[in-house]
C-alpha cells in the first residue's frame, strides 16, 4: 500500500439498484480495500440506501486492527441491496463522521480518502430529486461546503 498512515472512509451504496453482480463487486472492492489497510490506519464505512448509517458500534473513524478488519468484512458480507439511493444522507453522514472524529482527535493527521461506491442514480429524498437538475447542484454544494469546513479544521486537503 501507499506509505504513511491513512484515514479511509468507504461510502457504500446498498440500494435496490445495486442487487446481483453489482453488489458482489461492491463487497469485493470494499473488502479488498479493508485488506490493504494496516496498523496506524483508520477506517469508517458508511452504507446507504433510503438512509445512511455508520457500520459498527463506533460512529467515528476506528483504528485498523485485525479484529476491526474482520468485523467490517463480516458486516460488508451481510449487506443486502434494498431501498432508494439517498446521496444526500450519505454525504451528510460522511462529513459528520469526519467532524466527530476530528472533535475527539481520533484522526491521524495523515492522508484522508473518501471512496464512494455507487451505480450512480440518486432516487431520494424527494425534495432533492424533483429539482430541475435532479439535486446535483445541492449535493455538490453540500460536499464542497462541508469539505471546506473540515479542511479548515485539519489544515490540509481531503482527497
Amino acid at each position: 500500500g501507499s506509505s504513511g498512515p491513512k484515514d479511509v472512509l468507504l461510502v457504500l451504496d446498498t440500494s435496490g439498484s445495486m442487487s446481483g453482480i453489482t453488489l458482489d463487486l461492491l463487497k469485493n472492492g470494499a473488502k479488498r480495500i479493508i485488506n490493504t489497510l494496516t496498523v496506524g490506519d483508520r477506517i469508517s464505512i458508511v452504507r446507504f440506501s433510503d438512509k445512511a448509517e455508520v457500520v459498527g458500534r463506533e460512529k467515528t473513524m476506528i483504528p485498523v486492527t485485525e479484529d476491526n478488519k474482520e468485523m467490517l468484512r463480516r458486516a460488508v458480507d451481510s449487506f443486502k441491496a434494498t431501498g432508494a439511493t439517498n446521496f444526500y444522507d450519505a454525504f451528510n453522514l460522511v462529513f459528520k463522521t469526519l467532524e466527530d472524529t476530528i472533535k475527539i482527535e481520533h484522526h491521524t493527521r495523515c492522508n484522508a480518502a473518501i471512496i464512494f461506491f455507487t451505480d450512480g442514480e440518486m432516487s431520494a429524498p424527494e425534495w432533492l430529486t424533483t429539482q430541475e437538475d435532479g439535486g446535483e447542484s445541492e449535493i455538490i454544494r453540500l460536499v464542497s461546503d462541508r469539505k471546506a469546513i473540515i479542511e479548515e479544521k485539519i489544515k490540509r486537503p481531503l482527497t
